[in-house]
């Protein structure tokens, strides 16, 4: 090898300290890259860092999931048998035993989405298994899981929750946010500027809060929306499991200062529900200010920006 000859660089002292200087540019190299978001959704923020324990694992057949809440007792889940043609929702003990299955199909309605309980209901919105299509949204006691009461809406509802006096949706691929009141009169209807797939809704602390997939950029997204404009306040970016789903993908859920997800479907063992530190994690959200065009909150949000 040929050496350059700057200041006194022939000597071995002068090899020796380009040899350190090259070796520190590739790793920090090496290092950047890793950190940056790379197409399958690497470098988004680590979520599983703030796991609080081994996450509960859910005994008995759950099909393809899509909703997720708990309370002190229970876990329930959605689930939809896409071979059967079946909307199901399951009932689980906290130690992650099936002490229940609801069929909750409605003729050519049999996809089930995101859930979410209000005191002693469950609201659960059954769709017909396409776009711009017809759901009925229930209102189940969560005990026997039986109806309370219904309404019809002209499109899939994918989500539901429910405070304030009002219930809360989001339609396929929650392109439109819906507002109703309990006996299912349209208040408002929204469409979502953020991008983001919402697949499960919640209603805490006087905010909305969804978490989805983002449309067009690897990663997810749990955001904390205003109830009435239905723009974010905050946002959680997240990135994938080390399975490859996105952490966000089907349930999430709040209750007793942890964040739990639900991300993959399974059957005797395969479903499991991972429990995180809501309050470590909300000190890495992001302040989302007006949601206008140069909000923070956008799809290609970036784990430096997370910071």
């Amino acid at each position: 090898m040929k050496w350059p000859n700057v200041g006194g660089f022939r000597s071995k002292r002068g090899r020796l300290a380009w040899i350190l200087t090259i070796a520190v540019r590739v790793s920090m190299t090496t290092f950047l890259a890793a950190a940056a978001p790379g197409p399958t959704g690497e470098g988004m923020f680590p979520l599983d860092h703030y796991s609080l324990s081994e996450p509960l694992i859910l005994k008995g057949d759950i099909y393809h999931v899509q909703g997720l809440d708990l309370d002190e007792d229970f876990v329930y889940v959605s689930s939809v048998d896409r071979h059967l043609h079946r909307a199901l929702l399951h009932k689980f003990t906290r130690d992650g035993s099936l002490v229940a299955t609801a069929d909750l199909t409605d003729g050519p309605r049999y996809h089930p989405g995101g859930i979410a309980l209000e005191g002693d209901s469950l609201w659960v919105p059954v769709a017909e298994y396409r776009s711009d299509s017809t759901a009925r949204v229930l209102q189940l006691d969560k005990k026997t899981l039986r109806a309370v009461s219904s309404f019809t809406v002209y499109d899939h509802i994918g989500a539901v929750t429910a405070g304030g006096g009002k219930v809360y949706g989001a339609n396929w691929d929650a392109k439109r946010l819906y507002s109703w009141d309990r006996a299912g009169t349209i208040l408002d209807i929204k469409p979502n500027a953020m991008r983001v797939a919402y697949q499960d809704l919640k209603f805490a602390d006087g905010d909305l809060i969804a978490a989805g997939v983002l449309r067009d950029q690897p990663g997810g997204a749990i955001d904390w929306l205003d109830p009435v404009s239905l723009l974010p306040k905050r946002r959680l970016p997240v990135g994938k499991t080390d399975g490859g789903s996105v952490w966000t993908r089907e349930g999430m859920t709040f209750h007793g200062g942890k964040l739990y997800l639900l991300p993959d479907d399974g059957s005797h063992g395969t479903a499991k529900v991972h429990a995180f530190d809501l309050a470590r994690l909300m000190t890495t959200a992001v302040d989302c200010g007006t949601g206008s065009a140069d909000s923070p909150c956008k799809p290609w949000l970036r784990v430096a920006e997370a910071r």
